[in-house]
């Protein structure tokens, strides 16, 4: 194994693992082996955890890159409302068109450098109004969500050549559009003024099989993610962010669901979708605890649990039991300080074993990186003197993964 370490310009998943560490070492190690205060400051510095002045400009560069790009985009589309009725019809066209190939000769001329991708998503961008002008222009009569599904159509192509994750998230983001554009419309067509009321026509199955998609998404995700992870961990598909996207809107409309069958328990056939829903949560708890540590993932499950719990709390004694029942269970405390006593409680309760598991899992939740990477920091960081061999013995037993401890204990 190559004993150099070279920082990357950003931190990498094993720069960030072992840093995160340090703390454990200086408050578990004594003052013999402690980590000095110096030493932890330059090994925050040597792994990129704390950027220097051109760390800051090469984050400035590239975020004020993509703003322009977008500002740009935005700003052609804005131009052309502002100017709709000067503008000819041929202008319009040819601004937003012109500027899709200005994009495109970008991304061919910066194939392989990050003002490509940022390209590739203004034009999947582009593709959007350009589609909204040509509606707007010759008035097809197509409906809102046809829109959305020809621009996913357009985007899906485009994501599969980038090869990156605002691609995919934006075409997600964008077919989720079209679904729920097509339902309202179908909705209104069949229940009219009831359309807009929480998940109307449920029964049909189509959001049943719109929730299983959501949960197909999130599982391919994942493990894409878990492949990428073991074969190249520095790979766009490795990132967690995304996931965590995915998991997070579904839990939100599960959420709202359920919490919206729980309100109205007694007038609705909905009622099986709290099965889903707790199961969803409990396989994700033995995920994301103990399979694949994830302590967003937990705390995304945790509010979802901690929001159905409060409705169950005010629907239990609120809506179901009489003013008589209350006073003699209650003992004269009044309706509305037991809600807030038993929902203070509860979120007091869940908001503990959150910061339990934050606790445990936060110092030894593994990144996905390559054991060999991990070893290679802490022999570089051991070269410049920065740890000794009594430092770096907690990384050998404590806080690396289990799968790895077996490597660094033969080292």
């Amino acid at each position: 194994m190559d004993s150099s370490y070279h920082p990357a310009r950003m931190p990498s998943g094993a720069a960030a693992h072992v840093c995160r560490t340090l703390g454990a070492l200086q408050r578990s190690s004594p003052d013999s082996d402690g980590l000095s205060a110096a030493a932890y400051q330059q090994i925050l510095l040597y792994c990129g955890v704390r950027p220097d002045r051109p760390a800051w400009r090469r984050f400035l560069l590239a975020a004020l890159t993509l703003l322009g790009l977008l500002a740009l985009v935005s700003g052609g589309i804005f131009f052309i409302a502002w100017n709709w009725a000067a503008m000819p019809k041929m202008a319009k066209f040819a601004l937003v068109e012109g500027g899709i190939l200005a994009l495109t000769v970008v991304v061919w001329w910066r194939w392989r450098q990050t003002l490509a991708r940022m390209a590739l998503l203004a034009i999947g961008l582009s593709f959007g109004g350009l589609l909204a002008l040509y509606g707007q222009t010759y008035q097809t009569g197509a409906d809102s969500w046809e829109l959305f599904r020809a621009w996913t159509l357009i985007l899906l192509p485009l994501a599969l050549l980038g090869r990156q994750n605002g691609l995919w998230i934006c075409t997600w983001a964008v077919a989720n559009l079209a679904f729920q554009f097509y339902y309202a419309n179908q909705a209104l067509l069949l229940m009219g003024d009831d359309a807009w009321q929480p998940f109307p026509w449920s029964g049909n199955g189509l959001l049943y099989a719109y929730f299983a998609a959501q949960l197909l998404c999130l599982i391919v995700r994942e493990a894409l993610a878990d492949y990428a992870s073991r074969r190249q961990p520095t790979s766009w598909l490795a990132k967690r962010w995304p996931s965590r996207i995915l998991a997070g809107y579904l839990l939100l409309t599960l959420t709202v669901w359920v919490a919206a069958t729980v309100l109205e328990w007694s007038n609705t056939d909905d009622r099986l979708i709290i099965v889903p829903w707790a199961l969803l949560l409990v396989i994700g708890y033995g995920v994301y605890r103990h399979h694949r540590p994830d302590l967003c993932m937990l705390t995304l499950g945790m509010t979802s649990l901690m929001v159905v719990g409060c409705v169950v709390i005010l629907q239990l004694l609120y809506f179901s039991w009489n003013l008589e029942a209350l006073l003699l269970i209650a003992w004269g405390t009044g309706n509305l300080f037991l809600i807030c006593g038993l929902t203070a409680l509860w979120l007091a309760l869940c908001g503990s074993l959150l910061l339990r598991w934050r606790r445990e899992m936060y110092p030894q939740q593994p990144p996905d990186i390559a054991p060999d990477e991990v070893g290679a920091l802490l022999q570089a960081l051991q070269q410049r003197r920065l740890l000794n061999a009594r430092q770096r013995r907690p990384w050998r037993t404590s806080t690396i993964p289990h799968g790895c401890r077996g490597i660094y204990a033969s080292r």
